[in-house]
């Protein structure tokens, strides 16, 4: 079970699962977060966060550093969008293109 991360969109169904199981990660996704997403996300207990790319900010990722929580942007498709996630310092990557969006391509940028 510490392999495991569940996600959902769902504050509710996270809840449940927590009372559930408070040993499962888990990890908020969102779309475009609400302002109180981190807020969400923490009264849970999840460890991470997803933003969809098009709406990810460097505020948004710090606010979720400086509470405890990895960020996950998703879905960085080309090169361009998963250089503004590292730019606002993501933890991880999400993508259905890994063979645009790897390692030896974004060094190569």
């Amino acid at each position: 079970i510490d392999q495991v991360f569940l996600t959902s969109g769902n504050t509710d169904t996270l809840r449940k699962v927590r009372n559930l199981n408070p040993l499962i990660a888990m990890e908020h996704i969102f779309g475009q977060p609400p302002e109180n997403a981190i807020d969400m996300a923490t009264s849970v207990g999840a460890k991470r966060v997803s933003c969809h790319i098009n709406h990810l900010t460097t505020d948004f990722v710090k606010k979720a550093h400086e509470n405890g929580l990895q960020v996950i942007a998703w879905p960085p498709n080309t090169l361009e969008e998963a250089k503004k996630a590292l730019k606002c310092g993501v933890d991880l990557l999400c993508t259905d293109r890994p063979d645009i969006v790897s390692k030896k391509a974004l060094l190569s940028m």
